[in-house]
């Protein structure tokens, strides 16, 4: 996943944004004007206002993109059963790829599969992630094969599902016109993320 502050605190938040947006997948312009961006105008300016809204939503276990994505770790790892080591690895701040790729090295698995929690690929997420765990896996002399599970935003499980928690968590999805609508744009957004060609295979 994208990643979160350690805390809900300016420093903690300007570290994030600082490592996010300096990604030159993220903003790809030429690398001095990225750092006269990132840290000469957004990172000091938005990070406390930014600070504050994290504060509104941080909750007794920490951030909920981590507690959420914690969860599913648990169940998936539920399903798949010990044979199986399942881990959460957010591409900026922590859990990192980093601490994550060495722990399953260690353990000396056969396999890495990564699945990137984006339901459509984009050069700034799936393709960022990919990218980093790759350059990561590098840097080790020898290391297990890697399989990139597929995009899912056309698997109908996952329609019904986001449907469901959409409908459930906001009222006006449950007219239908409300619901065309949504999708329709979910659908336009899908078409602008579709990669060039020469996309990264899913797997390497």
């Amino acid at each position: 996943n994208i990643g979160s502050p350690d805390e809900p605190t300016t420093p903690a938040v300007r570290r994030y944004l600082q490592q996010f947006l300096f990604d030159d997948r993220v903003i790809d312009i030429n690398a001095l004007a990225r750092w006269l961006l990132v840290y000469g105008i957004i990172s000091p300016f938005r990070a406390p206002k930014s600070a504050h809204a994290y504060k509104q939503i941080w909750g007794p276990g920490g951030s909920p993109l981590i507690v959420k994505g914690q969860e599913l770790v648990d169940e998936l790892q539920k399903i798949l059963g010990p044979t199986y080591m399942v881990r959460l690895g957010m591409r900026y701040q922590n859990p990192s790829l980093a601490s994550v790729i060495d722990e399953f090295l260690k353990e000396g698995i056969e396999e890495l599969r990564l699945l990137p929690l984006y339901p459509q690929y984009a050069q700034a997420s799936t393709g960022s992630t990919v990218a980093e765990v790759m350059r990561l896996l590098s840097s080790y002399p020898c290391f297990p094969p890697l399989k990139v599970l597929p995009d899912f935003y056309d698997d109908p499980r996952f329609i019904g599902a986001f449907k469901a928690c959409s409908t459930m968590s906001t009222p006006i999805f449950s007219s239908p016109l409300a619901e065309e609508r949504a999708f329709s744009t979910a659908s336009r957004q899908r078409t602008k993320a579709t990669p060039p060609p020469g996309r990264m295979p899913s797997s390497a």
